[in-house]
């Protein structure tokens, strides 16, 4: 490893808010304050995919374990908060479900190993456990004093760990939603 850049994509003229990789890892996903997700290849850099969102700008992105979808938590047309999440087809573009709950912005998207749990974490000081064949929450986790900023899961998804705002990294339990410890 030399540390070298192997590849450098200029494809933004505005901040770029969040990149991910899809998972074989040859595809990477990111957004930016231009309202807009795009998908390139990361062998030629080549754009594949333009997402344009007329309601604002894709704060959040992350691919579906299957890469067949994307999921992302988008600001208002006013930019300010990013709490509509939804979820698209990546060779269509046409959305499948909208995904609605969090009153701020979502900081955090994570997508479970099955694929059929989305992991969020929001300003509001929430953490949420979505179904996404439904679209409903499972599980609203809440315990942070101000905003959450991620969560992650852990132990084979039984657990979670979540950190916010108020200095303070959370473990919780998935089942019964407390928290173990903090």
């Amino acid at each position: 490893a030399t540390g070298d850049t192997l590849r450098t994509i200029k494809s933004y003229r505005e901040p770029i808010f969040d990149v991910r990789f899809n998972s074989d890892e040859t595809q990477i996903l990111s957004s930016s304050w231009e309202k807009n997700a795009k998908i390139h290849d990361v062998a030629t850099g080549k754009r594949l995919h333009l997402f344009e969102f007329e309601q604002g700008s894709a704060y959040q992105v992350q691919f579906s374990r299957n890469d067949l979808y994307l999921f992302t938590a988008t600001l208002k047309g006013d930019n300010t908060e990013a709490n509509v999440l939804q979820m698209r087809e990546i060779e269509t573009q046409k959305i499948v479900r909208t995904i609605e709950g969090h009153t701020e912005t979502i900081s955090s998207l994570q997508v479970s190993q099955d694929g059929k749990k989305l992991l969020t974490a929001s300003w509001d000081g929430t953490i949420r456990l979505w179904d996404v064949s439904t679209g409903l929450a499972d599980k609203k986790f809440a315990g942070h004093v101000g905003a959450v900023h991620t969560a992650i899961f852990c132990n084979q998804e039984r657990n979670i760990f979540t950190a916010g705002a108020d200095r303070v990294i959370r473990y919780w339990d998935v089942a019964t939603g407390k928290v173990l410890k903090s």
